[in-house]
């Protein structure tokens, strides 16, 4: 492509449909004509940003997510110090963006299900789910790099849980998808931050 007057001309081969035993024919094409400051404006357009994660990463956090269920369903607190930081944010909504305030029937519902810091999460799931048994399984997860150190990730999650003393009553099934953050810490990841949101639930 080079410039002519005010136009951009731009050169390419042709072969001639009546001559197609000839070598090709040179033509000229003129194409939109674009002012040279324009041109050189697109030219210098910043790329989007690279929002890829590697695998290798990706089946980190994927460890570390396994290893919540995990320990929610099994109640080893203990391993949320591999799971979280400290400061880790937790809220669990409605689909509406109600914040979750029971998940059997019979609940005792003034505490909402928000908290600042993974003590605080630890010590309701503690009470919460003492006299429950619960099974949680996630799908396999899309992620998105937030920075270096900041990943975004969605995990499609369904529950089971129900009273450990009663088979017939006191059961619910819930589905939802947990919005996740994790950072990275001394070359770990760890949760940064989790809202669940949750779009189904039968009691």
């Amino acid at each position: 492509m080079k410039q002519q007057g005010g136009n951009f001309i731009h050169r390419m081969n042709v072969r001639s449909s009546q001559q197609p035993r000839l070598h090709p024919r040179l033509v000229v094409v003129e194409v939109n004509r674009y002012d040279a400051k324009e041109v050189q404006k697109l030219l210098s357009m910043t790329p989007a940003p690279n929002t890829s994660v590697s695998i290798e990463v990706m089946e980190a956090i994927r460890g570390k997510k396994q290893l919540y269920c995990q320990a929610v369903d099994t109640k080893t607190w203990a391993d949320f110090e591999r799971i979280a930081l400290p400061d880790a944010t937790m809220v669990y909504k409605h689909a509406d963006g109600r914040i979750v305030t029971n998940v059997l029937e019979g609940q005792d519902s003034s505490q909402p299900y928000k908290f600042d810091s993974r003590d605080d999460v630890v010590a309701f799931f503690k009470t919460l789910l003492g006299p429950l048994q619960t099974v949680h399984l996630v799908d396999s997860g899309s992620f998105e790099r937030i920075s270096d150190d900041e990943v975004r990730a969605v995990f499609v999650m369904i529950a089971h849980s129900g009273l450990s003393t009663e088979s017939k009553y006191g059961h619910s099934i819930s589905g939802g998808q947990y919005h996740d953050v994790y950072k990275m810490v001394n070359g770990e990841w760890f949760l940064k931050s989790l809202e669940y949101v949750m779009s189904y639930q039968r009691l």
